[in-house]
Order: C-alpha cells, then sequence, then structure tokens
C-alpha cells in the first residue's frame, strides 16, 4: 500500500495538467453539443412560427390579367367559390425593371412585386 501511495503522489504532479485538460475539452465539447441540441430544436419550429407570422396560404393561384370575355374581378370570385377554398383574397402584382443612369436594367433576378389588398 505503501508503494502504491508514492506512485500516486510522485505521479500526480506531473499529470494533474493532462487531467485538467481532458476536463476542460471535455466540458467545452459538452457545452458545444447542447447548445447544438438547442439550436436545432428551435430551428425545427421556426418555419412553422414564420407561416403563421405572415399568414401565408396553403395555395397561390396566379391570373395573369385580363381573361378574354370575362370581367377583371370575376375569376376571383369564381376561386373563391371553389370547393375546400376556405378563405380567398385578391393580391396587386407589378412588374418592372429598374431603371440605372437612364437605361433599363435587366441584370436583376427578379423584378416583381406582389402586394395583398388585405392588410
Amino acid at each position: 500500500m505503501r508503494a502504491a501511495w508514492y506512485w500516486c503522489t510522485a505521479t500526480w504532479g506531473s499529470s494533474w495538467r493532462a487531467v485538467l485538460t481532458v476536463a476542460l475539452i471535455g466540458g467545452l465539447l459538452g457545452g458545444v453539443a447542447l447548445g447544438a441540441v438547442a439550436g436545432a430544436r428551435r430551428t425545427a419550429s421556426a418555419y412553422g412560427r414564420y407561416l403563421t407570422s405572415v399568414k401565408a396560404s396553403d395555395a397561390f393561384v396566379n391570373v395573369p390579367g385580363v381573361l378574354p370575355r370575362m370581367a377583371a374581378a370575376q375569376p376571383i370570385t369564381l376561386i373563391s367559390q371553389l370547393p375546400g377554398v376556405t378563405s380567398s383574397a385578391p393580391y396587386l402584382g407589378m412588374d418592372a425593371n429598374p431603371v440605372v443612369h437612364g437605361k433599363v436594367d435587366d441584370s436583376f433576378l427578379t423584378d416583381d412585386l406582389t402586394g395583398s389588398f388585405a392588410g
């Protein structure tokens, strides 16, 4: 027993740094893992919260312009009367290209603006 005690006290002086390093690295990795799990849980519910906050539709129907032999508001009325439609709202869309230095610039990725009548 005396030899084991002597060995522990003799080697503890040089190995405590290694034990402390392993403990600190283990604690750091555990903290990072817990942070990653918490972030993943929050991210999993983020899209649903976003859709709720913007009151997103299940479907978006685009009627491009005026249809022949039909009043401008008639397609909106016909779509809103389809089976399974619980609510509907018309929207206003505008397609335009920006003018830069007096010339139309076609290099933009998107050039449309869409907004809803209902606030």
